[in-house]
């Protein structure tokens, strides 16, 4: 798992941060292509999750509330629920 960063001044967009760490991309060989991309503006935090083509968007105020997104760092797997059929 990889992850990029790309922080801006407060109020800042986003969107433009997300978009010039995508320009990033052209520079990294297929398997250096990160799994995950945060964008901020050390107030608003934007968590890409590239893998399972997701997005989370959260204030620090409320980082404690969304730090299950964070579970790659530590390196912890996600799971999927299976069901199985008992017969």
């Amino acid at each position: 798992m990889s992850i990029l960063v790309e922080h801006k001044s407060k109020g800042k967009d986003l969107d433009k941060a997300y978009s010039q760490a995508l320009d990033y991309f052209s520079g990294l060989k297929e398997r250096d292509l990160p799994n995950y991309v945060i964008v901020s503006d050390f107030e608003n935090f934007r968590l890409y999750d590239l893998d399972e083509d997701q997005e989370h968007d959260f204030n620090i105020n409320d980082f404690y509330k969304n730090i299950k997104f964070f579970g790659f760092i530590a390196r912890y797997q996600k799971r999927r629920s299976c069901k199985h059929k008992s017969g």
